[in-house]
């Protein structure tokens, strides 16, 4: 309930919300004096401060390997000497001081209001689109220089690759550009679904794979492809002016081209960030962190291959690209398959491509892809799909023993085994993973009557002709009424059917629609509270600022 109601809000309302408030308390109080009482943490207050020392003691970072492949201790000095080295490169990264990083923060603030106002003045095409959704001018011009974060600079080791080197991460969710960046980015979405071959998911593939007739008596080969430091080599002055080319294009207004051209300059060309209480300003290639990047680096990427028409070339049967990765399927003598390749690497000299070609089988996303012999008609060769699990893999899934509520966990197992279903083109295939994934959970401490019971949810055969379909949209005008929470086990133990009867009885009758649908009702929403993972943070923070 608001404690400051709003004087015209409905009486019968914030009546009901203080009702049902007295409701909840009692009903917590009681589960707290109940038979089961409180339940304790499964970490003590000990252990945690144990580990805490070694770390300190020894100079040891925790941080998640890239890739997800599990977590990973190691030494603070190689840590900041890898970040150093990156931030050396002088043709990406430039060192500025704090009084020029200052001045140039309250430039931006002044250039960025002048900027949307300039905009809402000239140009009627520009002024729809910023005022066609309510309050989107003011959130645009936040936030204030009060609330600004400068973004910091941190990196995910590289454990899958030799020798160790870290993945640069740049989270700016409260920088300068932040608001305009994901403005930016939800301009040009519909551009990239223009681009037939850009994939979405691994789904969107299985189903684009699902239409595809390899011809009989040729030669078949898969080819995967990535792009090397696609992000930080894209140049920055050339994306800019594709973005507006295609801004023009899509959207038949030059006004709004040149809208979006800016705005993406403003964003590109104003990434600082900081490392080890040093500041630098990114000076070429993508914001990495900011909310239009991936979409950003899609669409350069996108006209170039549409430029020089990528996708069907001959002797191509299948062309996807998900980001920096690619696929191409091709027919043929394996100089077809090398040819394909060749192109790729001359679409734009900051764009060069790792390939890999087999005529058997090669894995790319989270799917195997690998051809058979037809055993009935002659020349004929399928494509078969299951599912990939990268070898350095460490499989840390939700131990048994965490205070996760127990409709995550069913949840969780659920999602893999529909996702194994999905994936697997055999039943055999997918048997194989199925059994690798009950014996890591034994492992983790499920027990095997109740991993029966969550195995039963997903069959098969009853769910591999829908997987891969895409769901319909639900009625997005109408949404639930969500009452936000932190989880605890406690509230495992409260009748929450009975606390909302006390809310609403008291409610006028015409409010009762709010929650008479399945589409438009009250539903609690919890948050994870404070886990070992922010402990680790933390800690992190402290070693890294400790200068001894």
């Amino acid at each position: 309930p608001n404690p400051n109601p709003n004087p015209n809000a409905d009486h019968s309302i914030e009546y009901g919300l203080n009702i049902g408030r007295h409701s909840l308390e009692e009903a917590l109080e009681a589960a707290k004096q109940g038979p089961k009482g409180l339940i304790k943490a499964n970490i003590s207050r000990n252990t945690i401060t144990t580990l805490r020392e070694f770390l300190k003691e020894n100079d040891y970072l925790v941080k998640p390997a890239d890739k997800n492949l599990g977590l990973i201790i190691l030494p603070k000095q190689w840590y900041i000497d890898e970040g150093i080295r990156q931030l050396s490169d002088t043709s990406t990264y430039k060192v500025v001081h704090t009084v020029e990083y200052i001045d140039k923060l309250h430039q931006l603030a002044d250039y960025r209001k002048e900027f949307i106002s300039y905009w809402l003045t000239r140009s009627n095409d520009v002024n729809k689109l910023l005022t066609g959704k309510r309050g989107l001018t003011k959130f645009l011009k936040y936030p204030l220089i009060a609330d600004i974060i400068l973004p910091a600079f941190h990196h995910l080791p590289k454990v899958h690759k030799t020798p160790l080197k870290g993945r640069p991460i740049v989270p700016s969710y409260a920088w300068i550009t932040s608001n305009l960046s994901r403005y930016i980015d939800s301009l040009l979405q519909p551009l990239v679904r223009s681009y037939s071959w850009i994939l979405r998911d691994s789904k969107h593939l299985l189903r684009e794979l699902a239409k595809l007739q390899l011809p009989l008596h040729e030669e078949i080969w898969l080819i995967t492809a990535d792009i090397q430091s696609m992000y930080t080599n894209l140049p920055t002055t050339e994306g800019i002016d594709i973005m507006n080319w295609l801004g023009r294009e899509h959207y038949q207004s030059k006004d709004i081209g040149n809208f979006i051209g800016e705005a993406t300059s403003f964003v590109l060309e104003n990434n600082y960030l900081s490392f080890q209480d040093q500041v630098y300003h990114q000076t070429d290639g993508t914001a990495m962190g900011t909310s239009m990047a991936p979409t950003y680096a899609n669409l350069f990427v996108a006209a170039f291959e549409d430029q020089f028409k990528i996708p069907y070339l001959d002797n191509l049967l299948y062309y996807g690209r998900y980001i920096d990765d690619v696929l191409a399927i091709v027919h043929g003598s394996k100089e077809k398959a090398l040819k394909v390749v060749e192109h790729l690497n001359a679409l734009h000299p900051k764009l060069q491509f790792d390939a890999e070609i087999s005529d058997r089988a090669i894995p790319f996303l989270d799917i195997h892809l690998y051809l058979r012999k037809d055993t009935v008609t002659p020349g004929k060769v399928t494509l078969h799909t299951k599912v990939y699990q990268k070898p350095l893999n460490a499989y840390q899934y939700i131990p048994w023993s965490s205070y996760h509520p127990e409709s995550v966990k069913l949840a969780f197992i659920k999602g893999e085994l529909t996702r194994y279903i999905r994936i697997s083109s055999s039943y055999s295939d997918y048997l194989r993973v199925a059994q690798l994934f009950w014996k890591r959970l034994r492992r983790r401490g499920y027990p095997v009557r109740w991993l029966r019971r969550a195995f039963k949810m997903v069959t098969y055969h009853s769910q591999r002709a829908v997987s891969v379909v895409d769901r319909a949209k639900g009625d997005t005008t109408r949404s639930p009424l969500v009452y936000h929470i932190e989880y605890n086990p406690v509230w495992d133990f409260v009748n929450g059917s009975k606390v909302l009867t006390h809310t609403v009885k008291h409610w006028k009758p015409h409010y009762h629609k709010l929650i008479g649908t399945k589409s438009n009702r009250i539903m609690r929403a919890v948050h994870r509270c404070r886990n070992l993972s922010d402990y680790m943070n933390t800690w992190n923070k402290e070693l890294l600022a400790h200068k001894g």
